[in-house]
């Protein structure tokens, strides 16, 4: 209760008046946690809902966030001592979804057929962008390179990410295998395609020379 109170309060979400009991738990105990620390909330209409399917919503994913960390005592160790790739994947299934949001992708609004669990999208999403790289900065900054390694690993048993620029690549012909090339094009285009540095790029140069 304390953790979700603390991760929808420091949201905002709980400025408001509620109906269901659930979430008059959740403001009571953040208000406790608020007086205590002295915490200060963000404003809530940092987050958006429009052009957003329901179950991408800031909501839903703030109690998924919450039941990974109740789920995943020592969650820091547990990412370092990862040895293989479909092990990661399980940090982040089956998570304990508090039932409220069965029927709930907002507070004070009911839905029907909620999927609390993150899709295999989500999951993979989730690696890409963050453990992966948590793995890479840890063993660069500690000098470590078997994580480094661990982190190339994951991104090459991945699937290529789908996203408009990897789309402009394999228009152009590229042939993508996995989020390790992937990852490698977005680079590529934020440092010298979007900083119009051809003649200081390999490609670049090659295709100027033709």
């Amino acid at each position: 209760m304390q953790i979700e109170a603390l991760i929808f309060g420091q949201a905002g979400f709980l400025d408001q008046k509620f109906k269901d009991e659930y979430p008059k738990q959740l403001q009571a105990e953040y208000r406790f946690l608020q007086k205590k620390y002295g915490l200060q909330p963000i404003e809530v209409s940092l987050w958006k809902f429009m052009r957003m399917r329901p179950q991408n919503f800031p909501t839903l994913r703030l109690a998924q966030f919450a039941a990974l960390i109740i789920d995943s005592n020592h969650l820091f160790s547990k990412v370092l001592a990862l040895r293989d790739y479909r092990n990661s994947q399980q940090l982040f299934e089956a998570l304990p979804v508090n039932p409220y949001w069965q029927n709930h992708y907002h507070f004070n609004k009911t839905a029907e057929n909620v999927g609390l669990q993150l899709g295999k999208g989500s999951i993979d999403n989730i690696l890409i962008n963050t453990l992966s790289l948590f793995l890479f900065a840890f063993g660069k900054a500690m000098d470590q390179h078997n994580y480094i390694t661990r982190c190339f690993y994951i991104l090459e048993n991945l699937p290529a990410e789908n996203n408009a620029v990897v789309k402009q690549y394999i228009d152009a012909g590229v042939r993508i295998k996995d989020a390790y090339q992937t990852q490698a094009l977005l680079q590529l285009k934020k440092t010298y395609c979007n900083e119009k540095k051809c003649l200081n790029c390999g490609i670049g140069i090659k295709i100027l020379r033709q």
